[in-house]
């Protein structure tokens, strides 16, 4: 297969590194492109799902001592004064004590193994 001396520009500059790069051809170009939204797609259903899970325990694991309370945790275990906002400052403080090590862990292990 021959190549036109006279289909690349001398003046374009080409990235080095770029996926988007990798062919001249535009039928490869638009392979990329089809292969590119295939891969989002699935990384998008793969993923998202997961997420919105994560991100729906937390909210419920932030309010519920709150509805507790409103069906009567403070008065089945008599709290009284603070107690209740102790009990509360008490597992948030855990909570952000325990997001240092969840930050650092993926970093130490290797996902894909």
């Amino acid at each position: 297969m021959a190549v036109d001396e006279n289909s690349f520009d001398s003046n374009e500059k080409i990235e080095t590194g770029s996926y988007r790069n990798l062919s001249s051809q535009g039928s490869q170009s638009q392979f990329n492109d089809i292969n590119e939204k295939q891969v989002i797609r699935k990384a998008d259903w793969h993923i998202l799902p997961l997420l919105f899970t994560a991100y729906f325990l937390q909210f419920m694991d932030k309010i519920v001592l709150n509805y507790a309370n409103v069906m009567g945790l403070q008065r089945d275990l008599k709290m009284v004064g603070n107690e209740f906002s102790w009990a509360g400052t008490i597992f948030f403080i855990a909570y952000g004590l325990a997001e240092f090590p969840q930050g650092a862990l993926p970093s130490e292990f290797d996902g894909s193994t």
